[in-house]
């Protein structure tokens, strides 16, 4: 696990958790599709789960749920808003729960926070522990080629003093008057694909997704499976 990394990035987000609320409170339709193709009161992982704006819907949907996030305040948000489900501090490098124990997961653009591609198979491989034999986890990450990141628009790559790989990036938070630098390594399509196959999992699909553009990808998804 990369400390270093994980105390930055913990420490950005506990400073946009309350500007990240107001502005995530709707599920992504991929996620609601996921979660309504899941067998009936499924036991399901939310890994990385900030405001808990996935867990309410699986809960809505009468599924059991469990909320990771290092963000103590966005897990006090995610507590205040939803009924039921237990609440984990916690993050994604090392999920406290049991081999084989999760019917299903999300860990909805969460993976690209994480920092060197080897951190990013071993979380890929951390996903898949926790799932039960046949459990399916569906996995989102953002796309390098979207129109924000366009010509004239580029995020800076971070300039700490550390390795830095292709599609490293530092993505400025700017609403409510912060400008707060996340970490976000930026995937193309290939690049996705391979890391999914160097984590050595069983993976149902991979797709690109456009989330928040009209025709133009800007996230990729994938369902792994156990």
């Amino acid at each position: 696990m990369d400390l270093p990394q994980v105390r930055t990035n913990r420490a950005t987000w506990e400073a946009i958790a309350e500007s990240f609320s107001l502005t995530r409170g709707r599920p992504w339709r991929p996620v609601l599709e996921f979660l309504e193709g899941l067998p009936p009161r499924s036991l399901v992982v939310d890994a990385g789960c900030a405001n808990g704006r996935h867990a309410k819907a699986a809960t809505d949907m009468g599924h059991r749920v469990i909320g990771i996030d290092f963000s103590r305040r966005l897990l006090r948000k995610a507590r205040g808003d939803i009924q039921g489900g237990v609440w984990l501090e916690a993050v994604v490098e090392k999920i406290p729960l049991k081999d084989a124990s999760i019917d299903a997961g999300v860990a909805a653009a969460v993976l690209h926070h994480v920092r060197g591609e080897r951190e990013r198979i071993a979380v890929i491989q951390e996903l898949a522990r926790v799932l039960k034999p046949g459990g399916r986890m569906l996995v989102s990450v953002w796309s390098r080629d979207q129109p924000r990141f366009g010509p004239g628009k580029e995020p800076r790559p971070p300039g700490d003093g550390r390795t830095v790989e292709p599609g490293d990036a530092w993505v400025q938070w700017t609403q409510d008057g912060l400008n707060e630098p996340r970490f976000i390594h930026l995937f193309s399509l290939n690049e996705w694909r391979r890391e999914l196959d160097y984590a050595h999992v069983r993976i149902e699909r991979v797709w690109p997704e456009a989330l928040a553009t009209d025709n133009e990808p800007d996230n990729f998804f994938a369902i792994l499976r156990r």
